[in-house]
């Protein structure tokens, strides 16, 4: 089990297994194959893969680009304060939710992109009252 301080800043940020809280570090790029990554307070980041394991979102921080994909999940279901993720890609496996108990409090910016798969492909779950945006890439 890692922990990260909060306020700190890392450039990159790799993990294969295991568990790592990040308390409110700003990550420039994360990768995760396996294991769990939490973040929490306002932990920032600008590339977020979860390419594996889980990545339990509980923080407010900005999230510019996410990717997530076969054996990945992006959940965010513990927090319900207000978060942006500006964009977010699926592959085939991938898996996303953003329910919280909350109308609204996960905007994403700009449509969901799927990459090399259908909807079918990949399991969103944004909750209720929801407005999504379908166009080709």
């Amino acid at each position: 089990r890692v922990t990260i301080g909060q306020g700190g800043g890392i450039s990159a940020l790799y993990q294969a297994r295991g568990t790592i809280h990040n308390q409110g570090a700003s990550i420039a790029t994360v990768e995760i194959k396996g294991g769990d990554y939490y973040t929490y307070h306002d932990a920032a980041h600008l590339s977020l893969t979860v390419d594996g394991g889980t990545c339990h979102y509980y923080s407010n921080g900005l999230l510019t680009a996410l990717k997530v994909s076969s054996g990945g999940y992006w959940e965010t279901s513990r927090d319900g304060r207000d978060k942006t993720i500006t964009t977010a890609q699926m592959y085939a496996g991938g898996r996303i939710s953003t329910r919280t108990g909350r109308t609204g409090s996960v905007t994403i910016t700009n449509p969901v992109e799927l990459h090399r798969c259908g909807i079918n492909d990949v399991s969103m779950d944004f909750g209720d009252q929801i407005k999504l945006t379908v166009a080709d890439l």
